[in-house]
């Protein structure tokens, strides 16, 4: 009876199945151009969660491979109360449910959280896949096809590699989806968060009116919003918003203007361009909900506005503001 050996790296903590396994086939499967012979085996991956790997006769250095459906990218099912029936076709089951083949990599430094491993397929595609197995956080890489389809080992190295370069497309993904949306902002911004706050502490330190009515602020900013407040003020101490989006432009419009800015145009355009790197940012729902949190403590003086000012208008001039917005600033 064949076997199929899985490797350390396909496994979970937590896998009930052992690592070498009884196989089925050879089974003949149409993949890449031509008819090849494949040995299959269905795997209890989590517990009661059954995905199917495959592995070439006589290509051994080509390695294992995941079977998954084309389209949606979620691993093929498998039910262990019919064993055979998905096999006793199996070249027109691969046919008829659109399954290809890709390499799956499981990773324990994620196994805590939402993702356990990742799927990546042969056209530069690649999918974080959560504790039930559905799909998570999509991306981009490059990596050479006829590599991929040859060497596992190779892919491998690739995919250690990338994961742990925290700029890389697979690593900004397994970040993106899991973490909390309180979190979510420092991963979006980046090097570039501690920026953002700045600006953002800068445009209060500005506003003459906030320090007339309290000493502290808070201000909840959600600049890629479509729905709801767009932002608002409240004192530190307060339960409910002081002022929301609308009262801003009526009470305050320097600090309206300057919160458009900044979200409308400055991040926005900053969100555009990351998006063509990384697909999962545009193509899941978390932007719309992101919110970036501020607390200043005041009073200023009249020295810390004005340098606050200063500093905002070099900022705005940076960026190439509009002047009617720098001359909104009182220097």
């Amino acid at each position: 009876m064949p076997t199929l050996t899985l490797e350390p790296d396909e496994v979970l903590p937590n896998t009930p199945a052992p690592l070498e396994g009884e196989a089925s086939g050879p089974f003949p499967i149409f993949w890449r151009g031509k008819e090849r012979q494949f040995l299959l085996r269905a795997v209890e991956i989590l517990p009661k969660r059954h995905v199917i790997f495959a592995r070439e006769v006589g290509n051994d250095e080509a390695g294992n491979w995941l079977i998954y459906e084309r389209n949606s990218m979620k691993p093929a099912k498998w039910s262990p109360d019919r064993p055979r029936k998905i096999f006793e076709n199996f070249e027109r089951e691969f046919a008829t449910r659109n399954w290809t083949l890709g390499r799956f990599f499981a990773d324990s430094r994620f196994f805590n959280k939402v993702t356990i491993g990742v799927l990546l397929a042969e056209n530069s595609v690649g999918v974080w896949l959560d504790k039930e197995l559905r799909t998570s956080a999509f991306f981009d890489f490059e990596f050479p096809v006829p590599v991929f389809v040859s060497h596992r080992n190779q892919v491998q190295q690739f995919y250690k590699q990338e994961s742990a370069n925290p700029y890389s497309t697979i690593s900004f993904a397994a970040r993106w989806k899991p973490c909390h949306n309180k979190d979510r902002a420092v991963v979006l911004l980046g090097d570039r968060n501690a920026e953002i706050m700045e600006v953002m502490r800068w445009i209060l330190v500005c506003e003459p009116r906030l320090w007339e009515r309290d000493n502290s602020w808070k201000w909840s900013f959600r600049p890629f919003t479509r729905f709801g407040d767009f932002s608002s003020l409240l004192c530190k101490h307060g339960s409910l918003p002081l002022y929301l989006f609308k009262h801003i432009a009526d009470k305050m419009p320097q600090t309206h203007q300057l919160m458009l800015f900044l979200g409308r145009q400055y991040l926005k355009i900053f969100v555009e361009s990351l998006s063509q790197t990384h697909r999962c940012i545009k193509e899941g729902w978390e932007l719309e909900i992101i919110e970036i949190h501020l607390e200043v403590e005041g009073p200023p003086t009249a020295r810390e506005r004005r340098e606050a000012a200063l500093n905002l208008r070099d900022w705005l001039q940076k960026h190439e503001a509009p002047a009617e917005l720098l001359a909104l600033l009182r220097l």
